[in-house]
């Protein structure tokens, strides 16, 4: 996964995430709910990155064992710069989530954002295997990601919130396996890049049926009542009925 190591925007990685409209009403919004009672879970991030997503669950309640597996030193440094005298605290660790290693026993397995950063089925198949080796039986792994099967024809839709996206192939062109997706996220001033990769829907549900994993569920997107109030519910029209975001859950099968 070469651009699974964000070395290369650790400086500026945690500001960006947080200009974007859509990143607390939204996209955090989202994984909470589908998280379920979360509150004493034991809960793994794969791909964690700076740990906004544990720190936000830990913001609202969570008490358990809480483990963020990365690949970048550079995000790990900052996710552990957030923790002085934190409760509970985060572990967190540096980890290749596609060798497909059990990390202990959890309840709850999130994905922000990882997923579509696996270069072929193989590289799928181990972070599938990843979160499925770690959750107990009846665990929930909630995945939370750009949508990747987005057609380009929708593209500029991304652009209100905070994010552009582009594929070098030519207009109408169908997406092969393997074609990559790329991802400007933030500003013109300030922004980071992500290279994605379109694998078709049956490989994703092949590598969850092989983790252990019931068969993949596509999840509502919700926004919160504070970002309706602010933004109003026409603004979060196209992200939410398109979807322009992807939330994905299933269940280890016990």
């Amino acid at each position: 996964m070469t651009d699974a190591n964000f070395d290369y925007c650790s400086t500026n990685y945690t500001d960006v995430l947080n200009a974007l409209p859509c990143l607390i009403d939204c996209d955090l919004e989202t994984m909470q709910v589908h998280a379920g009672d979360f509150t004493q879970a034991d809960i793994l991030e794969i791909g964690c990155g700076d740990g906004l997503s544990l720190r936000h669950l830990r913001q609202q309640g969570a008490k358990g064992h809480l483990l963020g597996i990365d690949l970048s030193e550079g995000m790990l440094a900052v996710a552990r710069s957030f923790e002085q005298d934190q409760h509970p605290p985060i572990d967190y660790q540096l980890v290749d989530a596609t060798v497909g290693e059990a990390l202990g026993e959890f309840d709850l397995v999130i994905a922000p954002c990882i997923f579509s950063l696996a270069e072929n089925r193989e590289q799928l198949m181990g972070m599938f295997r990843t979160a499925g080796r770690s959750l107990r039986p009846g665990g929930r792994l909630v995945i939370y990601d750009e949508n990747v099967f987005l057609s380009p024809e929708k593209y500029p839709l991304t652009l209100a919130y905070g994010y552009r996206k582009w594929v070098e192939n030519a207009v109408g062109q169908p997406f092969v396996e393997g074609q990559q997706v790329h991802v400007r996220v933030g500003n013109e001033n300030d922004y980071f890049d992500v290279a994605e990769t379109y694998l078709p829907w049956d490989a994703w549900q092949q590598a969850a049926l092989s983790a252990g994993l019931q068969s993949l569920a596509p999840l509502p997107i919700h926004v919160s009542a504070a970002g309706i109030q602010a933004r109003g519910s026409a603004f979060w029209q196209n992200y939410v009925e398109t979807p322009l975001a992807l939330c994905l859950g299933a269940v280890k099968v016990s």
